[in-house]
């Protein structure tokens, strides 16, 4: 499994690394941000029941400073694992969602990315109820600066919040974001 993990990684930088200045085949570190050891540790951190690797994304502040890996689980169902990069060039797991509701289940990969909101970078990951799109869809936001995630989920008109973001203030910015969201998937679907 760490094979097919580790594989997995060692493609997804030589694409970035064909697609930018390097020679095919050469792994740019200045380009991807990441070394082949810190990939290696990266996949080797992954918990042996976290599924298939999906896609790996980046958060750069000047340079790479968080790894969130997608994966989608033996018995169906999407993970998210979000790492940061520590002072000693090694990545340590930030946060992990767990298996995810249903109102995901029907997603694919291109559906995760990093996401500009506010003042910083977060992923953003968005799918909808198996049978039931576009009347029963989630949306969600991890933010690296309060290492948690929060979701809104849309069932026939109605959004429900994610505790963590209903139950400060603080948090109102985040709704506003996952609001945009909900509209703009209800706009592509109608």
């Amino acid at each position: 499994m760490k094979l097919k993990i580790l594989s997995t990684c060692i493609a997804i930088l030589l694409i970035n690394a064909i697609g930018g200045n390097s020679l095919p085949g050469q792994i740019d570190s200045e380009e991807t941000g990441i070394s082949a050891s810190q990939l290696r540790q990266l996949a080797d951190s992954l918990p042996p029941s976290s599924g298939a690797v999906e896609t790996i994304q980046f958060l750069r502040s000047g340079q790479i400073n968080r790894a969130a890996i997608l994966t989608s689980g033996h018995r169906g169902g999407w993970q998210i694992f979000v790492f940061h990069l520590e002072d000693n060039g090694k990545f340590a797991l930030e946060w992990k969602s767990g298996k995810l509701d249903d109102s995901f289940a029907g997603s694919s990969a291109d559906q995760f990315q990093p996401y500009n909101s506010f003042d910083e970078q977060t992923f953003k990951f968005s799918g909808c109820a198996a049978h039931n799109c576009p009347d029963v869809f989630s949306v969600m936001l991890y933010i690296p600066s309060k290492s948690m995630a929060i979701t809104a989920t849309y069932i026939l008109g109605k959004v429900t919040y994610s505790p963590s973001a209903i139950s400060d203030s603080g948090y109102q910015i985040y709704r506003t974001y996952l609001d945009k969201l909900i509209a703009e998937r209800r706009s592509v679907t109608n």
